[in-house]
């Protein structure tokens, strides 16, 4: 492997030169500066050069990396994680990755190496339980470094996608095609003190009640004992006052409301529409649900951006960042609602 002295010595320019170019790229302007800078990029190319990571930060006080902390409560999807990475390959950082549990926190001899030594600018928390505990925060500064969290809802230093306005969007789309008889279902039983839990069936609400429309919420939470799923799904959608659009927390709700409706003889969406949140599309019964999909490369984009301001100014409180969704409704399980039923005298 190559050295900067190298390269300069082959180029026939100072090392202060080929540093600079090599730390601020062919950002050089006028076209002698650019043609030197392209020969000295090509020639450390060539030469297989890497730069001394602890050198740099020796010299510049930083690592050039993040961590991300996983505590033992926490979700990660695909969709985040990579829109991370595109993140740290566009401000050309890198990313560790730790797990801790929440208590640990609280005892800086479990801390994990990447906090222990200092080996990160600043921490992105992505942890349930440890971002609703003020005390664990309190202990994060112990360590005296910039950390905020991802994927929670908090006034300051926090990013995470706009679940209110979504469900909101998402339940306008239903009323704008002409339902009036929206059900908002959700089947978790566990895991109900995330935000995004209270914001979607709160964004369902606003929308229904600015209709004029009377919001029925339907949780598995309210099950009596011994009350299966399918029983409480089939309550839902009885025939008597069955809804003609159903909203649900995600897909693994969603999933058993379409096969609900297929046992009781419906047809999707004919005379059922089912639209949820989710990652991605998911497909059920060779039919992909109508969803409207979390933002989560814009969550790590915004994430990142954050993070590097924070590092940047550790003084400064930083506003949190709603990240608002796409107003699209990929998928096939919408359409306007069936003729009115007549109702027998």
């Amino acid at each position: 492997m190559s050295t900067i002295e190298e390269i300069a010595r082959e180029a026939g320019v100072s090392i202060i030169t080929v540093s600079r170019v090599l730390r601020y790229g062919s950002s050089y302007k006028r076209p002698t500066f650019a043609r030197r800078a392209a020969k000295i990029q090509a020639i450390a190319e060539r030469l297989n050069y890497r730069p001394n990571a602890s050198a740099r930060a020796i010299r510049t006080g930083r690592f050039n990396c993040l961590a991300l902390l996983l505590g033992d409560e926490f979700y990660l999807p695909a969709e985040l994680m990579g829109g991370l990475y595109r993140a740290t390959l566009k401000y050309n950082i890198h990313l560790a990755i730790a797990s801790l549990h929440h208590k640990s926190l609280l005892n800086h001899g479990e801390a994990p190496k990447v906090l222990r030594e200092l080996m990160a600018d600043g921490v992105l928390i992505n942890s349930n339980v440890a971002a609703s505990d003020s005390e664990h925060y309190a202990a994060l500064d112990h360590f005296h470094v910039p950390f905020m969290t991802m994927n929670f809802k908090r006034e300051y230093e926090a990013v995470y996608p706009d679940d209110f306005a979504g469900a909101k969007w998402l339940t306008e789309q239903l009323i704008a095609r002409g339902h009036r008889d929206i059900a908002y279902v959700i089947t978790m039983s566990k895991g109900l003190e995330h935000y995004s839990v209270k914001d979607r069936e709160a964004g369902y609400h606003a929308a229904m009640l600015a209709a004029g429309l009377t919001p029925r919420v339907h949780s598995a939470t309210t099950l009596p004992a011994g009350t299966s799923r399918q029983e409480f799904l089939r309550a839902v959608l009885a025939p008597r006052d069955r809804p003609t659009a159903v909203v649900t927390y995600s897909a693994s709700t969603a999933g058993p409301v379409y096969a609900t409706a297929l046992r009781l003889g419906l047809d999707v969406p004919r005379d059922l529409s089912v639209v949820t949140f989710d990652n991605r599309l998911y497909e059920y019964a060779d039919r992909p649900l109508s969803t409207i999909l979390i933002p989560w490369e814009q969550v790590a984009f915004d994430s990142i951006e954050m993070m590097l301001a924070k590092v940047a100014d550790r003084e400064g409180m930083l506003p949190a960042r709603a990240v608002s969704y796409k107003q699209e409704l990929p998928g096939e399980t919408c359409a306007p609602p069936p003729p009115r039923r007549k109702t027998m005298r």
